[in-house]
């Protein structure tokens, strides 16, 4: 099936809620591979260890402190 593009049905909202929904339509947590979990993890870390010490002097738009954690 290589090449090929998948044509599938896109929900938008909540309208999975009011429109006829196939199972295979929704996309849930569960249906993240593990390297995905792996990358929302490793992203959620940086969010933790590296931003949020900073947060006040990257919104104060002290852009070093920016590119500082963006080099490490």
């Amino acid at each position: 099936m290589k090449g090929k593009m998948l044509k599938t049905k896109k929900n938008f909202g909540g309208s999975f809620l009011i429109q006829k929904t196939s199972e295979a339509d929704l996309f849930t947590p569960e249906d993240l591979t593990e390297e995905h979990q792996m990358m929302a993890e490793m992203a959620e870390k940086f969010i933790t260890n590296d931003v949020m010490p900073v947060l006040t002097k990257i919104e104060d738009q002290q852009f070093d402190y920016t590119v500082s954690i963006l080099i490490i």
